[in-house]
């Protein structure tokens, strides 16, 4: 069987013709006088163009005419002078869909006819350049993600020891001196509570930019944690002029900021250490800064101060001390103190307050002072407040193991872990692992911290007192709640704070508000407790005008879970009263 086909004859010319004709790119021949001696039927796809015929075409035919005439005042003085020029096109097609091209343009002469001719080759780089964009945002989006501050937009940690490094040694080559500021925000976490995180996000944006704009062109800044920045002034000729820019960041800081129609108004403490003077290394220096910063802080606050000897070991080192915190947590060098609540009635322990200390392995046993604000603007508060919920609970379940019952245990809740997604999930399965009933579980939060987000922090207290859990405000008298917020929370305990005790034998304002907070929570039928109890004097007056407890050195100073252990014990034995322990 034999099939027959129809075959054109074989010419050089004509298999040229075919292969152009099939060619899927624009590839053309034109002589300098504009006449076209072949051209890829590509070239009828662009718009404008549709109607080409190669014979006796004219080059104004090849493209759309803006393209022509870019080409005429830019490429064609390049061949001419010898040059192969490539350049990136966009070309819309009949489709009116737009292509991007890559021509290449040579100047070349035909042997035949010694005519200059200019040949063109197109590649359609369309799907090369998408790809090519899309990896160039994606490397965009991977260097805001590891290096710049996803909140302020300013560099973050990693990029400026990049950066400082750098400084250090254009500085060291050049003899010359380089300042270093640390910028802390004062009272900046009492902000955030009382107005939401929201409002605080807002707050720390625009002060991000207040600072930017008072450094200069040589001078970064960098947003270490928190509402801690550092900064590096590396053109230093004299001390005044770090002064200088200190009281510009200063007062820039201080200028109050219209948010969700509230002005919102902090002040600032800023730390400075000076190279070569105070450290050779940017761990120095930090850690000179750091020192110089507390100092500003213990004067007063809306400061700034430059390091010297006298202040090394007197200020912690908080952006050294956050690496190591994170490793207390992994290491256990975290621990539970307790102090016992008493009732003004028999003096009986009815409840104990855990309170957390860092056993750290060079600084000795450290109060939460040193190291919870720390916890709190890195966000560790809320890895270390379920520990804490979690070692206060297995050792209060322990001791009822014993036969030894304290009433209850009262925890801390920070404002950031109450605002967790699954902050009410993981509280009762901690419970529940250590099966450990809820009625014995304190949960204490502050004053300021209900204010803020009250509707959201009322949401979860009510899911948590509805389990069982009893809860309490804590540092009563020092916030700005309202009595109608107060009504709203279920809370069965306020707390009066110590500031208003020290004086109360004495001070009739400091008694009148203690007077008013005792018989606020007698009228809402509420247990008051007073902290802070360190005299006789003070036991005796809470005692006589109505308040339910009182815990405090006068009563016992926090105990370790041995050291109380060991008093309940002790109390049973020598009282023979069950697991009744009484203080004093």
């Amino acid at each position: 069987m034999s099939t027959s086909f129809n075959v054109s004859p074989f010419t050089p010319d004509t298999f040229f013709q075919q292969v152009l004709e099939c060619t899927p790119i624009p590839i053309s021949a034109v002589d300098l006088s504009g006449n076209v001696l072949f051209a890829s039927k590509h070239h009828a796809k662009f718009k404008g163009c549709e109607t080409l015929s190669v014979l006796g075409a004219s080059e104004i035919h090849l493209y759309p005419q803006p393209l022509y005439v870019d080409l005429h005042k830019n490429i064609y003085p390049k061949l001419l002078q010898g040059e192969q020029v490539q350049w990136d096109v966009v070309v819309q097609h009949v489709d009116d869909v737009n292509y991007r091209y890559r021509l290449t343009h040579a100047l070349c002469c035909d042997l035949v006819s010694q005519k200059e001719i200019v040949f063109t080759v197109g590649l359609d780089i369309t799907e090369t350049y998408l790809v090519e964009r899309v990896l160039s945002e994606f490397r965009g989006h991977a260097h805001r993600t590891s290096f710049l501050d996803p909140l302020t937009g300013l560099a973050n940690r990693s990029l400026f020891y990049d950066r400082i490094h750098r400084s250090l040694s254009r500085v060291k080559r050049g003899n010359g001196h380089l300042a270093l500021m640390l910028l802390d925000l004062d009272n900046f976490g009492e902000l955030n509570e009382a107005f939401g995180h929201d409002a605080g996000d807002v707050f720390l944006k625009k002060c991000a930019q207040g600072i930017v704009n008072v450094l200069r062109d040589a001078d970064s800044v960098a947003r270490m944690s928190g509402d801690k920045f550092v900064i590096v002034l590396e053109t230093i000729d004299r001390v005044t002029d770090v002064e200088s820019i200190a009281e510009k960041l200063l007062e820039t800081v201080s200028k109050p900021l219209v948010i969700n129609d509230c002005s919102l108004s902090t002040s600032a403490s800023i730390g400075v250490s000076l190279y070569p003077k105070h450290g050779l290394t940017v761990d120095a220096l930090l850690k000179q800064a750091d020192a110089a910063m507390y100092r500003a802080k213990a004067d007063g606050r809306n400061s700034f101060c430059f390091y010297n000897d006298t202040l090394i070991g007197t200020y912690s080192n908080t952006v050294l001390l956050e690496n190591e915190l994170q490793r207390a947590l992994a290491n256990n060098e975290l621990c539970l103190y307790y102090q016992p609540q008493v009732s003004l009635v028999d003096k009986k322990i009815t409840g104990l307050e855990a309170l957390i200390r860092w056993q750290h392995p060079e600084r000795g046993l450290l109060s939460p002072a040193h190291f919870v604000p720390l916890a709190e603007e890195s966000g560790l508060i809320e890895p270390i407040g379920l520990w804490i919920v979690r070692e206060a609970s297995e050792r209060f379940r322990a001791w009822l193991n014993k036969g030894i019952d304290f009433g209850t245990i009262a925890v801390n809740l920070s404002v950031r872990q109450i605002r967790a997604e699954d902050f009410v999930e993981r509280i009762v399965g901690i419970v529940n692992d250590v099966k450990l009933d809820t009625k014995y579980i304190e949960l204490e939060i502050t004053e300021s911290t209900s204010m803020g987000n009250a509707a959201e922090i009322i949401s979860a207290l009510s899911k948590l007192n509805a389990l069982g859990f009893s809860l309490s405000i804590d540092d009563f008298g020092t916030g700005y709640s309202s009595l109608s917020y107060l009504e709203k929370f279920p809370i069965s305990k306020v707390k009066i704070d110590r500031c208003f005790l020290s004086d109360i034998d004495s001070i009739d304002y400091d008694a009148a508000i203690a007077k008013s907070i005792i018989s606020l929570g007698r009228n809402l039928s509420l247990n008051v407790l007073a902290e802070g109890v360190e005299r006789l004097v003070q036991s005796k007056w809470l005692e006589k005008n109505g308040c339910h407890f009182a815990q405090g050195y006068f009563y016992s100073k926090p105990l370790s879970g041995h050291e109380l252990s060991k008093l309940a014990g002790d109390a049973i034995k020598s009282k023979k009263v069950g697991a009744s322990i009484y203080l004093r």
